[in-house]
């Protein structure tokens, strides 16, 4: 199973996993912000402070708080995202993971980190134990992310593309600013700074796919003048998962540059043909002033409410 794949699995496996009652407290902290509690050789920390893939510039996975059991407040335990680390030969006969859901808070993920030693876990993390307590916490945001648009999202977008194309999809409220062409639409939340944007299109299906994306995207979204357009950068794209949900559904991460201007981002673009015909869902951010990696997380969640 795909790295993607699996962080997909992992969200409907969070997403169902809910026997506490509701009466827990709202848990605290910002997406993507992990207390990371007796990681005393930062093993776990090394992994989890890897850069995000296909930003412009190297940002940590997550934001991390580290702290030995001892220092951690009361008020600590309703954080959204903890790691606990465990290390004792008496306890463990080998290295594993286990987690939890809305222990203490709602909603929250605690992950427990377990080894006989710190050699073993450092060799499990390096040999996938990582890449697996990554997509807890990735698939965990994600799944909250979806669960907010579920509750509060753009009507107009979801008439809008259903009209279009066929197919629903959950747009934040924020991109409230929408523009149509033919068989294209945007929507974007139209700002100077933290720009988000989600645009829709179809087009004859081609063998290539960036080409029939750049040449939309080319007749749709242009800079200050003609000679100025948005373009993905084709070399910097990483195929994340190939999904069979009745189609073949393909997600890429990369960057997207506007020809002619300095301009340019972090992307995720997902694609498949029905018929004749392929069609698009990107979203992409313009934030040069700023970090890049929760404004895309954010409006990439919409990628994974397309429905039929």
């Amino acid at each position: 199973m795909t790295k993607w794949a699996w962080m997909v699995t992992a969200v409907m496996m969070l997403a169902a996993c809910n026997s506490r009652p509701s009466l827990q407290p709202q848990s605290g902290g910002k997406p993507f912000e992990v207390l990371l509690v007796n990681d005393s050789d930062s093993v776990v920390f090394r992994q989890l402070s890897r850069p995000v893939d296909g930003l412009p510039q190297p940002e940590p996975a997550f934001d991390i708080s580290a702290v030995n059991l001892s220092e951690v407040p009361r008020v600590a335990q309703t954080a959204r995202n903890i790691v606990v680390v465990e290390v004792d030969e008496q306890r463990f006969t080998r290295s594993h993971i286990r987690y939890e859901k809305n222990r203490y808070a709602r909603p929250q993920l605690i992950v427990y980190v377990q080894s006989p030693t710190t050699f073993q876990l450092n060799m499990f993390l390096q040999r996938g134990g990582g890449e697996t307590l990554r997509n807890l916490f990735a698939g965990a945001e994600l799944n909250r992310e979806v669960r907010q648009l579920g509750q509060r999202h753009l009507l107009k977008a979801s008439r809008t593309v259903r009209q279009m194309f066929g197919f629903d999809i959950w747009v934040s409220t924020e991109l409230s600013s929408m523009k149509k062409g033919v068989d294209f639409v945007w929507f974007s939340n139209n700002t100077l700074t933290g720009m988000k944007n989600i645009c829709v299109f179809s087009c004859p299906a081609s063998a290539d796919k960036f080409a029939s994306a750049d040449s939309v995207l080319k007749a749709n979204i242009k800079g200050e003048t003609d000679a100025m357009w948005m373009k993905t950068v084709a070399k910097s794209m990483t195929r994340k998962q190939t999904l069979k949900q009745g189609r073949h559904v393909t997600t890429e991460v990369g960057l997207w540059e506007m020809e002619g201007d300095a301009m340019g981002g972090p992307l995720v673009m997902r694609y498949w043909t029905e018929g004749s015909r392929d069609f698009f869902v990107i979203a992409f951010v313009y934030a040069p002033e700023s970090r890049k990696r929760n404004l895309l997380k954010a409006v990439e969640a919409s990628l994974y409410t397309i429905r039929k």
